[in-house]
């Protein structure tokens, strides 16, 4: 079966099996320990504006694989803030320099990750929710050379910012099962702090969280 199936596979299911969670509906959330973890596939775009002596742009973009993580409080009711662990990676990214496109990189990964604090918040009783963190990002390249020396390439750090709205379904006393979408906007220093690294990230997100 298609890889790229399967996360609409089981997003078909979770709707399919809303009805049958919805016994275990209405509830609050409204005290102790939170934890949502959730992943996803979307697509996601770096771009250095007026990049090394020519002025061009360069740009890299591609399907990316998309993670984010909470883990935090219940404040108030149906209110939680948390940290928040975010990033996305995409395996040989296309790359575009001054518009024209120049193909893929074989062998590399260009990766994001951020590490932030947000607050989530419900609305009760559809059971929706829109999450918003901002924190520290940072950004590399990994190329595994066949033909020479590997060579990972580091950004300096710089900052994130992740949004999302999801829905879940109620499938006990303490979890939920559901979906989101994710919005994640960075933008990160080159090492040489010339250029800044910008970019764009969305993703469709299966979620769990537990309250």
């Amino acid at each position: 079966m298609s890889g790229k199936l399967v996360p609409g596979l089981i997003v078909a299911g979770l709707l399919v099996a809303a009805p049958a969670f919805a016994v275990n509906e209405p509830r609050v959330h409204d005290t102790g320990f939170f934890l949502r973890l959730s992943a996803g596939v979307g697509g996601a775009n770096a771009t250095i504006d007026d990049a090394g002596s020519s002025g061009e742009d360069l740009e890299l973009n591609g399907t990316c694989g998309d993670a984010n993580f909470a883990i935090g409080a219940i404040v108030t009711k149906n209110l939680a803030i948390h940290a928040t662990f975010a990033g996305w990676s995409i395996s040989e990214p296309e790359v575009s320099f001054g518009g024209d496109e120049q193909g893929d990189i074989d062998d590399s990964s260009l990766n994001l990750s951020m590490f932030g604090a947000g607050v989530t918040y419900w609305f009760m009783p559809v059971n929706m929710y829109l999450s918003g963190s901002v924190g520290a990002a940072s950004m590399n390249l990994e190329v595994d050379n066949d033909e020479g020396p590997d060579f990972d390439l580091e950004s300096d750090t710089g900052i994130g910012i992740d949004l999302t709205l999801g829905k879940e379904w109620w499938v006990g006393n303490k979890w939920g099962l559901g979906v989101a979408a994710g919005l994640n906007l960075s933008s990160v220093p080159t090492e040489n702090e010339e250029e800044d690294i910008k970019s764009t990230s969305f993703a469709i997100r299966l979620s769990a969280t537990y309250n």
